[in-house]
């Protein structure tokens, strides 16, 4: 029952069913989003808590720039052992995690091209795979050995290793052996039309093996990513720590 006349809203999204082919859905590091961080004025140093990673690249910047351009702080910071070798040691941790994040979503753009290529390429070849299909289960009908080495009566799967699997299997058995190919010619399947089929088949499998090679570069990317951000995160800690006591900050 609504209250106040007002329609509650579901926090949770609508689940769509997806069509074969089933697009690949792209793995993704989900940020937390937070106010950016404001520019360190005076001899105050900010931080910004749960802040997205981009936030946390600009504070850090901030904080380390806001030192290097200030003598007395440096000198104030300096009785405390961050002295300018210690601050250029922070900002240099600074550096790989933004080298690191830059690479670690290009990383991401070529795997989604990847996805995105082997999406299209699996498309094109199912849309004829569901055609010999379906014209199989009337040139065979009543047949199980036949039915059994296409893989007729299974249910057909979803994921795209296991969609590439039975198309596999109905193309190289359909093309291996000449009675079931002559049954198949008989209701316009025929041979050159398997072979090219079976052409796009395989070009799927190339372009998954693709996919899956951007994905661990991408995953691995990201592992080193977020070491040199758990670095710098560390450093910063200490650092602010330190601003604290020796700029009343």
């Amino acid at each position: 029952m609504h209250r106040n006349g007002k329609t509650p809203v579901s926090a949770n999204g609508t689940l769509l069913a997806e069509p074969l082919p089933s697009p690949s859905v792209p793995i993704m590091v989900v940020d937390t989003d937070a106010p950016a961080p404001q520019p360190a004025t005076g001899r105050k140093l900010t931080a910004s808590m749960g802040a997205s990673i981009d936030a946390q690249l600009l504070a850090a910047r901030v904080a380390i720039d806001t030192v290097l351009g200030d003598p007395d702080m440096q000198a104030a910071l300096a009785l405390y052992g961050y002295d300018a070798e210690h601050i250029r040691a922070g900002q240099a941790l600074y550096e790989r995690a933004l080298a690191l994040h830059r690479q670690q979503q290009a990383g991401y753009g070529e795997r989604y091209t990847a996805t995105d290529a082997r999406d299209a390429a699996q498309a094109q070849a199912h849309a004829v795979y569901i055609r010999h299909l379906a014209i199989a289960r009337v040139a065979l009908r009543g047949e199980r050995g036949p039915a059994q080495a296409l893989g007729l009566a299974r249910s057909r799967e979803r994921s795209c290793a296991g969609w590439l699997g039975q198309a596999q299997q109905f193309y190289a058995n359909a093309l291996s052996n000449s009675a079931i190919g002559r049954k198949l010619a008989s209701f316009g399947a025929t041979q050159p039309q398997l072979i090219q089929a079976q052409q796009l088949v395989a070009a799927v499998a190339v372009k998954l093996m693709a996919q899956q090679a951007t994905k661990e570069s991408a995953l691995a990317l990201t592992k080193q990513r977020n070491a040199a951000l758990d670095a710098m995160g560390a450093w910063m800690r200490d650092f602010r720590a330190i601003a604290r006591v020796a700029l009343g900050a």
